[in-house]
């Protein structure tokens, strides 16, 4: 029998991009169908309504089901509690995260990141990274 190895996909998405999604009935549709054939989903310059908007997408299309958010401060409190279940990371954003969440962890450290990069520059690098 014929196996054929699974392709990887990443989605990402910016806030301006999924505004007009979410707006639209038939490209919310489309996105989420996109969403669900991909094995992680990065988003950067999203507002916080916008990370909720994205769990309550999920849970729209798919009711059954669940739904996990982690976020590491007070901006990421709509997206935990919208979630079936949500982690909060205690760090160097405060408490909030945490203490709106169902579970909480410690600070996570990524050593193979550069500290100073963050958002659409790490994204970037770590795509270079992989084409090589």
């Amino acid at each position: 029998e014929y196996m054929r190895k699974p392709t990887r996909f990443a989605l990402i998405v910016t806030g301006p991009a999924f505004y007009k999604i979410y707006n639209n009935q038939q490209l919310e549709y489309k996105f989420f169908k996109l969403m669900q054939n991909c094995e992680v989903m990065l988003a950067c310059r999203v507002s916080p309504l916008q990370k909720q908007e994205f769990v309550s997408l999920v849970r729209k299309y798919s009711p059954n089901e669940a739904t996990l958010a982690i976020g590491d401060g007070a901006n990421d409190v709509n997206m935990i509690t919208g979630a079936h279940v949500g982690v909060g990371i205690k760090g160097v954003e405060g408490q909030q995260a945490s203490r709106s969440s169902d579970y909480s962890i410690g600070a996570v450290s990524y050593t193979h990141l550069r500290a100073h990069e963050t958002g659409r520059n790490l994204v970037c690098r770590l795509l270079l990274e992989k084409k090589k």
